[in-house]
């Protein structure tokens, strides 16, 4: 159940990121995968308590880790996008607009209102597992160490972006968030949307895969397995991220991976969020 639940992560993180394209029938499939795994988690959770972990189980502190591992799934790769499609419509599903999917605004704002939403009641549910503590990395840590990783990274990152700039520039549509691009809008509303961008953008991923993602495997598997998954994860996530295709994944992959060494180890992700504030940042000029 621990494996089948864990290995079944990266294959939905794949078709959610699909998920406009996708028959209804398979997204119905895809929920029904979700709800399945959420339902034995917590079923596997209900049988430790029940029989205080003394016939052959893992114990309550795993099962319940095991049951934030399905929540994490269900709520950032069936949640999510589900919330969103139901506020902008579908034309193939036969769903309506709710809000207008046209306004480039509304639709940013909403889709990281929505995962904020969904992050706070994930951080709720797991406040409610009796005897159970989770580790999500939030305390906060910073010594000079992380300053000259910080560093480091954005050099990295900036390197990284000029050198797909350099290849891809011609095959690349300029990012358009909230609405603005460069050249269209004031110099100052470009900044502050791409501030805005980098904030929102770095704290949803940071909290949901560095943070509850992370902290829900690292009881149920060693660090480097731990750290791994989320990193494939968290790149097949950016499929059609910045840079996007094969490329993003692999991009992506290596910069999770990075940040999640880091962050295992410093047991804080607060600046891995820095940093990853400073690159989202440098994405949004780059790419503009």
């Amino acid at each position: 159940m621990y494996g089948l639940i864990i290995s079944l992560l990266p294959p939905i993180a794949a078709l959610q990121e699909f998920w406009w394209r996708l028959h209804p029938l398979i997204v119905i499939a895809l929920g029904w995968v979700l709800l399945a795994m959420v339902y034995y988690a917590v079923r596997e959770y209900q049988q430790e308590v029940a029989t205080g972990g003394h016939e052959g189980g893992h114990g309550r502190k795993y099962s319940a880790h095991l049951v934030m591992v399905a929540v994490f799934a269900l709520a950032c790769f069936g949640a999510w996008p589900l919330l969103n499609t139901v506020a902008f419509g579908h034309s193939a599903w036969n769903l309506p607009e709710i809000l207008p999917r046209a306004n480039a605004t509304v639709v940013d704002i909403t889709t990281y209102t929505t995962a904020a939403v969904l992050l706070v009641a994930v951080y709720w549910l797991a406040h409610r597992f009796p005897g159970v503590k989770f580790d999500f990395y939030l305390r906060w840590r910073f010594n000079l160490w992380d300053l000259l990783i910080i560093l480091g990274l954005s050099l990295l990152t900036v390197g990284a972006l000029l050198g797909y700039m350099y290849f891809f520039a011609d095959t690349h549509q300029p990012m358009s968030v909230f609405g603005v691009t460069t050249g269209e809008t004031a110099p100052w509303l470009f900044w502050l949307a791409g501030i805005g961008f980098a904030l929102a953008n770095a704290l949803v991923e940071e909290f949901w895969f560095r943070g509850l993602l992370m902290g829900a495997l690292k009881p149920l598997l060693p660090m480097w397995r731990v750290v791994l998954v989320q990193a494939f994860v968290f790149g097949i996530f950016h499929w059609f991220g910045t840079p996007h295709g094969l490329l993003g994944v692999l991009l992506a992959g290596v910069w999770g991976l990075l940040l999640g060494i880091w962050v295992y180890r410093r047991g804080s992700l607060w600046p891995a969020l820095i940093v990853h504030f400073i690159a989202d940042l440098v994405i949004f000029i780059t790419t503009n």
